[in-house]
């Protein structure tokens, strides 16, 4: 077992390469128990070097040095299971139709638009005419690239979602 400042060093290594990492994918990689894990990221916030945010009924951990603002921004959409989606599609394909975008049952319609409407308004997405573009695509493919073994589920889940 580490001591307690290394394993807190640890966390921060853990969430510095996994930005965006949700807690029970936290707990596995760094094969911790929850009460431990909750005592040091506790503590580690309290410090101001994670801050967290909430994603339904997740909670995403960032460090709060090395990335600013916006990439954050657009590391938690990456790693949100809706609108990953969209923004996979928008990176392979550029610009893509709105109708293209909600399809489904009503209330995964309803959860796309609320999805777009957010990233349009966090500066993530613009809508030109009837469709959707990224704003920064380059940075979204650097960011995939910089992270891409912290992703690799998202990507291969998205590859499969574009195939079907």
């Amino acid at each position: 077992m580490l001591p307690e400042e290394n394993f807190r060093e640890f966390l921060l290594r853990v969430i510095r390469e996994n930005p965006g990492i949700h807690f029970r994918e936290l707990q596995r990689l760094t094969d911790s128990a929850v009460g431990q894990l909750q005592y040091h990221l506790g503590q580690l916030e309290r410090l101001e070097k994670i801050y967290l945010k909430k994603d339904g009924r997740k909670i995403r951990y960032f460090t709060s040095e090395g990335s600013g603002y916006s990439q954050r921004k657009l590391i938690y959409y990456l790693r949100n299971r809706i609108s990953g989606r969209i923004l996979f599609q928008l990176i392979e394909r550029g610009s893509v139709p709105r109708n293209s975008l909600i399809r489904g049952r009503e209330k995964i319609r309803k959860l796309i638009k609320e999805k777009l409407r957010e990233m349009e308004e966090d500066g993530i997405i613009v809508q030109v005419s009837d469709s959707y573009s990224l704003r920064d695509r380059e940075e979204a493919i650097r960011i995939l690239r910089q992270y891409k073994a912290s992703f690799l589920s998202s990507l291969s889940d998205n590859l499969i979602s574009l195939l079907e």
